[in-house]
Formats: structure tokens, C-alpha cells, sequence
């Protein structure tokens, strides 16, 4: 967004410089993007200001859009790559008996540290198969919890129950020729596949079926995690996506705290994407239910129209391609209003009420271009309500360079007066220095040392100091006082003088006209001596204004 930028210098400056000049600066205005009408006012009442200039400067400047971010979810997944290594298994093992003639004092160690011996715990049978039968017996008497069954010469030994737990079971045969055990443990003992997901544990058979083919799987692995509690208010999981086999997991929120972990017992039949989902890393700048916005560094001011971009995604209640008005909250955060009224009072902020399904967009805020006719003019006020245009004082509607000369400052208030925008910013400084002499180089012919002009006074003026000489001499003090309201019961307040010879200090009081409209000119007070470097001062005091008194005081002091 293009906007008027205006500096302004105001300078109070003395007739002729002089080292007792006394000069006090000020900052009236500090506006880097001033969008709508304002003013901005200055109490002259405690100093007396010789000559005033000013200067006025346009300049076009850019505002940069405010970028903000619903953040980014965290996904993740599990692959079915093997049902059937799913679900539980039973673990076996298996005893073949070859020969009967190589039995003779054999012996079968079975679970539970047992001997099974020929002759004592089981019989050599007429057959290969009848002494299968014997030996079989013979097991299930030792360790009754395996369970046996016997084809032809073979015996088949199975687990109590399923689970790897049972691929511990033992088989010795001390004649492996004529009795052969396949296998010196259990085998194919398998649990029931589990998966982790933010610690939450769901078991195949229990929460989720591993029967059917992987797409089968898959869909019932999706809706365990959807239908638990815990997890349905963090992850949405999809079956079959991207493609068949594959349970894909997204986070609701966002934020790094979404990157939630994932695990699975059976790693090569049902794998985790990694031991958590990634991609959380980017945290909302807004908040649903909250009318603030992060934006570090935005720039944006009080009223400053922004036109509101949602790209594909809206938040609710904003909508696309709308102008708002900025509130900031401070230099990284800020607020949003409906009008330029509600954000400069501070109240009826936009609530944003809802996220994005999917986040991982960017919403733009713009500053709106410069358009009407922004301007400021220089008013002047002896009571600070009722406002005068000052004479030299123009309206700026144009970009460019201006520079007054106001001449001395007769009235108490002073005031920039600024028109804002229809839309846009303007940036806007203004520095008043005031001095309160206009002092005199004793080598020039000019015989003024200071001056005051105080105008609609009506309070009790502080000790203020006129100037003080560089150098010791004769002075000589003119006042002229008009009392332009009287309050009835008022006190006439005393207007003094004080100043430093070299005895000491001393005051001339002057007194106070107490009917409407009177004066009272001094017709010039004595000549008075003045130590180098001693101020003189005025004060006035021990007055009361409450019902309406008013006056106007003018001082001259000559150097003689």
C-alpha cells in the first residue's frame, strides 16, 4: 500500500541566538500510519514563545501485507503388509518314531524338566505307531497342559494356548535315529498384533479384526482408531489411502504437539510410517474462539483499512475479498474490527469461530492504498476548546515540501489539526521546540531582550523564566494587562517579577485590573540592574478563576 508519509519540524527560534537562550523540545506527533482524523495539541502556558516556523513534508511509503498461517497438521500411517501374521497362533512341535528296535532304555524329555523313560513311563508298542500311541500317553500324563495327537508313527504336541510365550516349550529324544523330535523347541507361537498410537494401545481381535485380505484390515484398523475416545478428538484415520493396505492418519489440530507416536508389535506384517507422525511443526497464528492474530513485526495501525485474501480455505466469520480495520495489540499481535469506528474504540472485534478442515494456508491482510484528500492545518486557542485557524496555516492536499513562518505565538494553545484518509496511512512527526526568550547579542542594535504574550489565561501561572542576560546591564520591563472576564468572587490574583542585582534578589509586583475589559499599562517600570547569568522571572498567583476570570498579559523587556 502506497501512503503520504509527512515529517514536520516545528522550531520555536529566538530574534538572535544568545548561550541564555532557554529551549525545550517536544514530540507533539508520532503517527507512522495515521488513517483517520485527528489532533494533536500543545499548552503554551508556561512558556513564552518568540517566533515559530514549521515545515511540512510528503513522502510516499509502502506498508507490506501481514501474512498469517493456520499451521500445518501432522500425518502418518500403518501399511498391512501380512494379515495372516496378525492374529494369534498356537505354538507345535512334532515326535516321529522310525524304528522300535532302537528304543530299548530310550528317553523323551518333555516341558517341566520331566524324563519320559522306555520301559518306566511308556512301552515299546507291537508297532511304530502303537508305541507312538504309548508315548503320547505317556506326555500327557507328565505335562497334561500339551495337548498330543498321534497319526500313524507321528506324534503331534501343540501349546496350551496361543502365543509366543509358548515357542519356549522343550523336546529332547536321547535317540534321535529311532525317535526324532523336529524341533528341540516350539515353534510358530504368535500374539495377536498390537498397535500404539499417542499411547493409546489397540489390540488385532480385540479392537481391530486382522482377518480378510489387507484392504479388509486396513479398513478396521481405521475405524478402531476413529472410534476411540481418546484418539478420535486428536487423529482422523482413513483406510485404504493412498492406496490399498495403507490406514492414513492426520492430526485435528495443529501445532508441534500433534506429532503424535506410532508403534506396532509386528513391524514387518503391519509397519508405522516412523515412531511418530511428522509434519506438526508449524503451530496456528490465530486461535479458534479468540479475536487475536499473530503477526510479529506487523506493522499495521490503529484503523488501517486491510483487505482480508482466504485464498481457498475462508475462516469464519471473515470473508474473502472484505475490507477490516486494524486494533493492534501490540507490535506482534492484533485485532480485527468491521468498521474504522469499532477498532479506534477498541470494542466489537472479529471472534474467529472456526479453523480450516485442512490447514497449511496462508490468509493475507493488505493495507489499501492512499485515497481522498489527506491533509493538516495549524490552529491556535486561548481556552482549548474553541479552535482558530492560524494565520499562515494551509491545508496540504498534495505530496511536496512546505514551510511557514508563524511569527510569535500569542495564544495558549497550539494545535495540529490532521484529516485522515479515506483509506490508507499517512505517517505523520511532529516536533515543537519552544524557546522562551528572544535574547539579545549585546553587540547589535537590537534593543529587545524578551518577550511573553499570554493570552486567555485563567489559572495561576508557575515561576517561568524570560531570559537572563549574558552579560550584567540596565533593563527595563513594559507590561500591558487586559482583564477580558470577570467571575463574580473571584480573587484578583499578583502578577510578579523577580530578578537578581548585585545585592541579591528582588521582586516588582504589578497589580491586577479586576473589571471586565479594564487595562492597566505600566508605562515602563524603573530600570533595573541585572547580575550576568541571573534569570528573570514572572509568576502569577494567589488568584481565583473558579467563576469565569479571564485575562490576557503582554511583557516587553528592553536591554537599555
Amino acid at each position: 500500500m502506497k501512503k503520504t508519509t509527512i515529517a514536520v519540524l516545528l522550531g520555536v527560534l529566538a530574534a538572535l541566538a544568545s548561550p541564555s537562550q532557554a529551549v525545550v523540545t517536544s514530540t507533539l506527533v508520532n503517527e507512522p500510519a495515521l488513517s483517520y482524523s485527528k489532533t494533536f495539541a500543545i499548552d503554551l502556558n508556561s512558556i513564552g514563545i518568540g517566533a515559530v516556523t514549521a515545515q511540512a513534508i510528503y513522502s510516499s511509503a509502502t506498508v507490506p501485507p501481514v501474512v498469517f498461517t493456520d499451521g500445518a497438521q501432522s500425518s502418518g500411517s500403518f501399511l498391512v503388509v501380512t494379515p495372516s501374521a496378525l492374529a494369534a497362533a498356537t505354538a507345535t512341535d512334532r515326535i516321529t518314531v522310525a524304528n522300535n528296535a532302537g528304543l530299548a532304555k530310550a528317553v523323551l524329555s518333555v516341558p517341566g524338566g520331566n524324563m519320559l523313560r522306555q520301559g518306566y513311563e511308556w512301552q515299546i508298542g507291537a508297532t511304530a505307531g502303537a508305541t507312538a500311541i504309548n508315548i503320547a500317553a505317556a506326555i500327557n500324563r507328565a505335562y497334561p497342559q500339551i495337548r498330543t495327537s498321534v497319526a500313524g508313527s507321528v506324534i503331534y504336541a501343540t501349546a496350551p494356548a496361543p502365543g509366543s510365550v509358548y515357542n519356549t516349550l522343550t523336546l529332547h529324544s536321547s535317540t534321535p535315529t529311532a525317535m526324532t523330535v523336529l524341533s528341540p523347541i516350539f515353534t510358530g507361537g504368535q500374539d495377536n498384533a498390537v498397535i500404539l498410537v499417542n499411547g493409546q494401545q489397540l489390540v488385532a481381535g480385540q479392537h481391530w479384526s486382522p482377518v480378510g485380505a489387507t484392504t479388509d484390515v486396513a479398513t478396521s484398523i481405521a475405524a478402531a482408531i476413529n472410534a476411540n475416545t481418546v484418539l478420535n478428538r486428536l487423529i482422523v484415520a482413513t483406510p485404504n489411502s493412498p492406496t490399498d493396505g495403507y490406514v492414513a492418519l492426520v492430526s485435528i489440530a495443529v501445532s508441534p504437539y500433534t506429532n503424535y507416536s506410532l508403534a506396532s508389535s509386528a513391524p514387518s506384517a503391519l509397519t508405522a510410517s516412523g515412531s511418530s507422525m511428522t509434519g506438526g511443526n508449524v503451530a496456528s497464528d490465530y486461535t479458534k474462539g479468540s479475536p487475536i492474530i499473530h503477526a510479529a513485526g506487523h506493522g499495521l495501525t490503529l484503523g488501517l483499512p486491510v483487505l482480508y485474501t482466504a485464498g481457498a480455505v475462508a475462516i469464519a466469520p471473515l470473508v474473502n475479498q472484505t475490507t477490516y480495520y486494524a486494533f493492534p495489540v501490540d507490535a506482534n499481535n492484533i485485532k480485527l474490527a468491521t468498521s474504522a469506528a469499532h477498532a479506534i474504540a477498541g470494542d466489537l472485534f472479529v471472534t474467529l469461530v472456526s479453523s480450516s478442515a485442512l490447514p497449511g494456508h496462508n490468509y493475507t491482510l493488505a493495507p489499501l492504498g492512499i485515497s481522498g484528500t489527506p491533509s493538516f492545518k495549524w490552529q491556535v486557542s486561548a481556552n482549548g476548546s474553541s479552535w482558530t485557524d492560524f494565520a499562515g496555516s494551509v491545508n496540504i492536499t498534495t505530496p511536496g515540501q512546505t514551510n511557514w513562518n508563524f511569527g510569535a505565538i500569542g495564544w495558549r494553545y497550539l494545535r495540529l489539526n490532521a484529516t485522515g484518509p479515506t483509506t490508507g496511512g499517512i505517517a505523520l512527526n511532529a516536533t515543537v521546540t519552544m524557546s522562551n526568550t528572544v535574547s539579545l547579542d549585546d553587540s547589535s542594535l537590537v534593543r529587545v531582550a524578551a518577550t511573553a504574550n499570554l493570552v486567555g489565561i485563567d489559572s495561576d501561572l508557575a515561576t517561568t523564566t524570560l531570559f537572563a542576560p549574558s552579560v550584567a546591564g540596565l533593563y527595563k520591563i513594559a507590561y500591558y494587562i487586559v482583564c477580558t472576564n470577570t467571575g463574580s468572587g473571584d480573587t484578583v490574583p499578583q502578577l510578579v517579577f523577580n530578578y537578581t542585582d548585585e545585592t541579591g534578589g528582588n521582586a516588582i509586583n504589578a497589580t491586577m485590573p479586576a473589571n471586565p475589559n479594564a487595562t492597566l499599562a505600566s508605562g515602563g517600570i524603573s530600570p533595573i540592574y541585572m547580575a550576568a547569568s541571573t534569570p528573570l522571572t514572572y509568576a502569577l498567583g494567589s488568584g481565583a478563576y473558579s467563576n469565569g476570570s479571564a485575562y490576557s498579559i503582554y511583557v516587553v523587556v528592553e536591554k537599555l
